[in-house]
């Protein structure tokens, strides 16, 4: 995670110079874009050692297939939904869980990729130098390092993408809490001498606002399981059977009165310490929860604050004409997406 900050740094500033050229003195901006092509650029360097370029080049190949993966057709999302429910008869039918062209593009550019950095050396302490050592070392196949790599810039991309967004947005809709994130963001910065791994660390206010937007917006709604055992649940009659797949509704035990008062309210209070302490663990799974929670909640954290702390330490942002509120979601994406573009109005500070 240290290793690899620097290159959050890099793209950090990119992404400031980017927002302050297209603001001027103060503009409209559809977050979600600028967003998504700070995490692109990420990704692309932190997972495969590719310098993307998404500022200045939106369309490029890389951001166009990981498009196409995440915001499939209908048609597409009902094939996968039957796949998911009856794999065996869908892998007989052909059917397929993920976009082909996209996986082929991946499946390419991890072996390419490979190729070159096991002629010439190269050595970036990411996370494809990772996989290039456990391939070497015969504890991965070339397909399981291209899946893990898919993986990773999947849910490295579009899940942080969406959670800075939702969490700008709500800091615009609510400028109280906002002015508290910023505060923690310079306190830090100050503190640390400047926007370093140590800083982004020690910003508890940020971070609560963060998880305060997870829970409202968990790019999962629902975590899907299978049981490898069956499980009698405690204190009741209902047994589990081995093999019966699980549907834990995340959006809604997040927004659930009981667990939340005022459940729509955006509240990162709920988030500090002694207040998570009160709450069983199970009322907030945006990363999952157990041996199958998300691998990548620690960076998926880092990159949500490097990008958050970006944006507060150098611009305000308050609502527009523009601002669809309250949100609507897509029904055709299969994470949590809003329906239309994420407007806000951004100044300089």
């Amino acid at each position: 995670m240290k290793m690899m900050f620097p290159i959050l740094k890099a793209v950090g500033d990119t992404y400031s110079d980017y927002v302050a050229k297209m603001i001027g003195n103060g503009a409209e901006l559809e977050v979600k874009d600028a967003v998504a092509r700070f995490t692109t650029d990420v990704i692309g360097n932190c997972a495969f050692g590719i310098d993307c370029n998404s500022f200045a080049e939106p369309n490029n190949e890389f951001r166009e297939f990981g498009v196409k993966i995440i915001n499939e057709p209908i048609s597409a999302g009902i094939m996968r939904i039957f796949w998911k429910l009856f794999p065996e008869l869908g892998n007989l039918l052909g059917i397929k869980a993920l976009n082909v062209s996209a996986t082929t593009f991946f499946r390419r550019l991890v072996a390419d990729t490979i190729d070159y950095r096991q002629k010439s050396t190269v050595d970036r302490k990411d996370f494809m130098s990772m996989l290039v050592e456990l391939k070497n070392k015969g504890d991965l196949t070339l397909d399981e390092a291209a899946a893990q790599s898919l993986v990773f810039f999947v849910a490295g991309f579009e899940t942080s993408s969406s959670n800075q967004a939702y969490c700008l947005y709500e800091l615009a809709l609510n400028p109280d809490c906002q002015e508290k994130a910023r505060e923690s963001v310079l306190k830090a910065i100050e503190k640390h001498g400047g926007l370093n791994y140590e800083a982004v660390n020690d910003m508890l206010y940020l971070d609560q606002c963060i998880n305060e937007s997870l829970r409202l917006y968990p790019s999962v709604p629902v975590l899907e399981r299978k049981t490898f055992q069956s499980y009698k649940i405690p204190d009741s009659d209902v047994t589990i059977p081995k093999g019966m797949k699980i549907h834990i509704p995340v959006f809604a035990i997040q927004r659930d009165e009981q667990y939340y008062p005022e459940p729509l309210k955006f509240n990162p209070d709920r988030f500090h310490p002694s207040e998570v302490a009160k709450r069983h663990s199970s009322t907030f799974l945006p990363f999952g929860d157990g041996q199958r929670a998300c691998i990548g909640l620690r960076f998926g954290m880092l990159q949500s604050r490097m990008g958050l702390a970006a944006m507060l330490s150098k611009f305000r942002f308050s609502i527009s004409e523009r601002t669809v509120v309250p949100l609507e979601y897509s029904v055709q994406a299969p994470i949590l997406q809003p329906k239309s573009d994420l407007v806000l109005k951004v100044e300089p500070l």
